[in-house]
């Protein structure tokens, strides 16, 4: 229920007690609502309006996330 209503997986997994990320994966479901709300959000970030491809925010990405452009 939480990560329906957008609680971060790390949020989660303390609030239950768990001290592995990968334990509260085990019970953690992914649904095509959750698949869907984040991927609306990421093409907020990614694209303008009228379907223009934001460099800039690519870029920003490309350094939080240290990959090679």
């Amino acid at each position: 229920m939480c990560l329906d209503n957008g609680v971060p997986l790390e949020t989660v997994s303390r609030m239950l007690g768990h001290t592995n990320l990968r334990t509260t994966q085990i019970y953690a479901r992914v649904t095509r609502r959750n698949i869907s709300v984040n991927m609306d959000g990421l093409e907020k970030i990614l694209f303008k309006g009228k379907g223009e491809f934001r460099v800039a925010k690519l870029r920003e990405l490309y350094k939080r996330y240290k990959i090679a452009a």
